[in-house]
């Protein structure tokens, strides 16, 4: 997996520091026009997100959840054999398996 830079985030209390009232009224014009362009063009739901600074402690655990994820969504299984109703999980992924009795 490839970490990609897919959003454009912008901490409020920054935009308040280094933006001119009439540049925080342009990007807040702006934005809003996304918005609404995403739910009555694209058909989309309002865009909610957790960021994380990388400064953060979590910050690492939360890329290594996305690509555990990610890299279990596109593997192909191998099971591993199930022993007294104990999930199979594979071999190659991690992932949990069914329970099989």
């Amino acid at each position: 997996m490839k970490r990609e830079n897919r959003y454009l985030v912008f901490k409020i209390k920054e935009i308040g520091l280094y933006l001119t009232p009439e540049e925080r009224a342009q990007l807040w014009e702006l934005a809003a026009k996304v918005l609404i362009s995403r739910r009555d063009i694209g058909g989309k739901p309002l865009l909610e997100c957790v960021v994380i600074e990388n400064d953060w402690p979590e910050y690492e655990t939360a890329w290594q959840m996305i690509e555990r994820r990610v890299r279990q969504e596109n593997c192909q299984h191998v099971w591993s054999t199930v022993i007294a109703g104990d999930p199979a999980w594979c071999q190659r992924c991690g992932a949990n398996g069914p329970i099989e009795d």
